[in-house]
């Protein structure tokens, strides 16, 4: 957080920095499962056609969000299935507690496990699938922007989540359309004439991706 006494540019450079790893690292993630699903990819494309034109002209923009249900779900499962901080902010218990069995004392540190939230088959059935369909509503499909950082813990959550999540999701998700709008992603190809693809495991040690 910042101090009240900091100055505009102060607050506009805390915003900026927090975000100069994990956006890049949740677009970068995104890249990665575009390679490896180019069916999802020509999906998403397909959206944008027929929102934009078939002939490109117009990039997409924030005003397109909302008729953009399959784009705003792509990204949503982008955070879910690679959350760039596998591992979520530190946690001080109270009091004694007990959760599932498992005794939890007083003044102990506690550490979400993110990752094994976003890969649990209970709450996301095939959850190494990436899917985006599993965030498009079943009733009519509409969508808000506020939905962009719901459904997922890949902000955090409860008074620790990131305050960032609200000007990071759109970052993220202007950033992802664009690309798909603009560029057809595919992997290079080797003397052999198979696909170069990268490892979607590399990202799973570390406090962040």
């Amino acid at each position: 957080m910042v101090h009240r006494g900091s100055s505009p540019i102060s607050v506009a450079g805390s915003a900026f920095e927090a975000g100069t790893d994990n956006n890049p690292a949740t677009v970068l993630g995104f890249l990665v499962v575009m390679l490896h699903n180019p069916d999802i990819m020509r999906k998403a494309q397909t959206e944008l056609d027929r929102v934009l034109g078939p002939e490109g002209y117009t990039p997409p923009s924030f005003k397109n969000l909302q008729d953009l249900p399959y784009c705003v779900a792509l990204v949503k499962e982008v955070f879910r299935w690679m959350p760039v901080a596998p591992v979520g902010s530190l946690y001080l218990s109270l009091k004694d507690d007990t959760y599932q069995g498992y005794r939890i004392a007083a003044s102990t540190t506690i550490v979400a496990n993110i990752w094994a939230v976003h890969h649990n088959e209970t709450n996301y059935p095939d959850p190494f699938t990436f899917r985006p369909e599993r965030f498009i509503p079943a009733a009519d499909g509409k969508v808000e922007a506020e939905h962009l950082y719901e459904g997922h813990y890949g902000f955090g959550f409860g008074r620790r989540a990131c305050p960032g999540q609200y000007i990071a999701s759109k970052s993220v998700w202007i950033g992802v359309v664009h690309l798909l709008w603009a560029f057809d992603i595919s992997p290079p190809i080797d003397e052999y004439g198979a696909a170069i693809l990268p490892d979607t495991t590399a990202v799973r040690d570390g406090l962040t991706a």
